[in-house]
């Protein structure tokens, strides 16, 4: 038994759901999107990871996010001596950061293949047709038939069903916010792999992330919102299993556009052959035992934001997918925390499942927060050329809706309900041998809700 090669699944697909409904819009995409498969080679390497998610070796520059391009991919920023924010990890935390989970290049797939790219080759996790997949990889899950598994249908997330004064989804944000000037951040975000309640829709979901936007997260006018987002999620319906994924996404238009991980054609360019969008996150955190974690940062460098797993670049998002925007210059607002959301009012875990205060190996965190800033509006600090990423802590004021500040950090739990009381936020602002270093807690039992009156 193997599996499937690429061209074989394509073409596969292609020719039975084209006779019954060609104008089914999710196999117009799957056509949108594999465009780049004409110029492959036709041998591409495959793999799948434990939960039956296959991965295909595309060469980095037949990639969808970089099609019938001329000339070498740009080379990231070095962030390796990124030691400003340096973990006192012996003296308070004691977390473990988890390596990717694609670099170890022998260990080998049910199938027997080797769960590793060539070189010159980028994994990008394949998006398949829901009864496409084996039984036993959707055990548990309940899959419209045609559907495709990795697409999110970006224009449903905070959108009102039309005809009704109700929302596809609700969501519950903890998060610390602070309005500054910036080419991106840092973080060391805590995994946890909570159970996600509700049907199988791509709208129940929980994550922890850090948002660089342009723009307010939770303003009320969103047409204008632009983001770059990335952390982990547990999403049953988009990515059909209850594991914690490494997750991007971005949006220039308040949600109405947009994807998540490398799911939509020139978007994400992936470089690295290790780390992939989408990839299972694993080890997940033990409640009261051991602690597990990952390093994320996103940097602008005046073209495009790259995004690094444990400071190794993973790819990047091109200005010009900003369509002349504020993201095109840099953030105007940096956001760590986690969400909940859910298409009814009895909302998932969020984190841990356990509230902020409860502290140290009970509740979600991150940790070793900062960010990059700008001497202005224009001109970036942060250029590719530069020795020294410069990385700088939030603002120590700590803030709440009540009080705000424009140079504090707002602490907020919001959003669409009356009074949460089932998720709690928490910043800790903290000194260690190298200076500074902001934490924040986060998270909850979840559970129901009242809809805001």
């Amino acid at each position: 038994m193997s599996l499937e090669k690429l061209q074989v699944y394509y073409n596969n697909v292609i020719k039975t759901r084209a006779a019954r409904q060609p104008d089914d819009q999710d196999i117009l995409r799957l056509v949108k999107f594999y465009a780049f498969l004409e110029s492959c080679p036709k041998d591409i390497h495959c793999f799948c990871d434990t939960k039956g998610n296959i991965y295909d070796c595309i060469p980095i520059n037949n990639q969808p996010g970089w099609p019938k391009k001329t000339g070498p991919l740009p080379k990231a920023p070095d962030i390796t001596k990124m030691d400003t924010l340096k973990a006192n990890i012996e003296n308070k935390w004691r977390d473990v950061l988890l390596p990717a989970p694609l670099a170890d290049d022998q260990r080998k797939d049910i199938y027997d293949n080797l769960m590793a790219c060539p070189k010159g080759t980028v994994p990008i996790r394949r998006i398949q047709v829901a009864n496409n997949v084996k039984e036993k990889d959707k055990k548990n899950y309940k899959t419209e038939q045609n559907k495709l598994i990795g697409f999110f249908r970006v224009n449903k997330y905070r959108q009102l069903v039309e005809g009704e004064n109700s929302y596809r989804a609700y969501h519950l944000v903890a998060m610390a916010q602070q309005k500054i000037n910036s080419n991106g951040g840092h973080s060391i975000i805590n995994l946890w792999k909570p159970q996600v309640k509700g049907e199988t829709d791509e709208n129940n979901f929980s994550l922890s992330q850090a948002w660089y936007s342009a723009g307010f997260i939770g303003q009320k006018d969103i047409s204008n919102l632009q983001t770059i987002e990335c952390g982990w999620i547990v999403n049953p319906g988009l990515y059909n299993d209850d594991e914690a994924h490494l997750f991007i996404f971005y949006t220039p238009d308040g949600y109405e556009n947009g994807a998540w991980d490398l799911t939509k054609e020139n978007t994400f360019v992936q470089i690295s052959p290790y780390i992939a969008p989408g990839m299972i996150l694993s080890p997940s955190s033990v409640t009261s035992g051991q602690q597990y974690a990952f390093e994320l940062t996103v940097l602008h460098d005046g073209e495009r934001w790259w995004i690094y797993y444990n400071r190794e670049a993973m790819g990047f998002y091109p200005d010009n997918l900003f369509n002349d925007g504020q993201l095109t210059k840099n953030a105007t607002y940096v956001t760590f925390g986690g969400e909940s959301s859910a298409t009814e009012f009895d909302f998932s875990p969020m984190g841990s499942g356990r509230y902020a205060v409860e502290g140290w190996q009970l509740a979600a965190y991150q940790r070793m927060i900062g960010y990059f800033p700008v001497s202005n509006q224009d001109s970036p600090d942060v250029h590719p050329k530069s020795k020294s990423t410069n990385l700088k802590p939030l603002c120590g004021i700590v803030t709440t809706e009540d009080n705000p500040s424009e140079t504090g950090i707002e602490s907020i739990v919001f959003n669409q309900i009356e009074s949460p009381n089932s998720i709690s936020m928490q910043v800790n602002s903290g000194i260690n041998h190298n200076g500074s270093e902001l934490s924040i807690w986060y998270g909850g039992p979840g559970g129901k809700e009242s809809p805001l009156k």
